[in-house]
């Protein structure tokens, strides 16, 4: 998973710079760590500095997030990551990590609704609640059906929310 992630990153990353015609483009280096490539960063250097995006597994257990998980939902193995992302002065910090629950979809969204209030968008099939928090910190959840199950994912955003990837 931290490895589609990189490459996810690296993809987002390459297209930023605007070239202008005769300049040189982006440079993008990836690097891998640890024996099964559970995490890794992209490098990008352009005419504007360099960028760094570093992903690596976490253990939600050990780092629990500050977001109603809920009840009896099962992590997705591979799912829970952190990444920070680094342009000069900017930092942007990501957890995130996805879970299943057999429970219907229904369910669970009126659950987060009484959790976190009226959703962003969606209705009771699927739904996104976005809450911004102290300052620098937003907190999502996404509710959707999937297969198997009703798929939850979270993410804590924290740090400079206004960080742009390239020139």
């Amino acid at each position: 998973m931290a490895a589609v992630l990189l490459l996810a990153a690296m993809a987002a990353v390459s297209g930023c710079g605007r070239k202008e015609e005769g300049a040189a483009g982006p440079q993008v280096s990836v690097e891998r760590r640890g024996e099964g490539g559970e995490g890794g960063a992209v490098k990008l250097h352009d005419e504007g500095g360099e960028s760094q995006v570093e992903v690596w597994e976490f253990d939600p257990q050990l780092e629990p997030l500050d977001i109603p998980l809920y009840p009896g939902a099962a992590l997705v193995p591979g799912s829970a990551l952190v990444s920070r992302t680094a342009r000069g002065d900017k930092v942007l910090l990501s957890h995130q990590a996805e879970y299943l629950t057999p429970d219907h979809v229904q369910a669970v969204t009126l659950w987060y609704r009484e959790k976190m209030g009226i959703p962003l968008e969606g209705g009771d099939q699927e739904a996104t609640w976005v809450k911004a928090e102290e300052d620098k910190v937003v907190k999502t959840v996404m509710v959707e059906e999937g297969e198997g199950g009703t798929r939850i994912r979270v993410m804590e955003l924290r740090g400079d929310l206004d960080l742009r990837l390239g020139g």
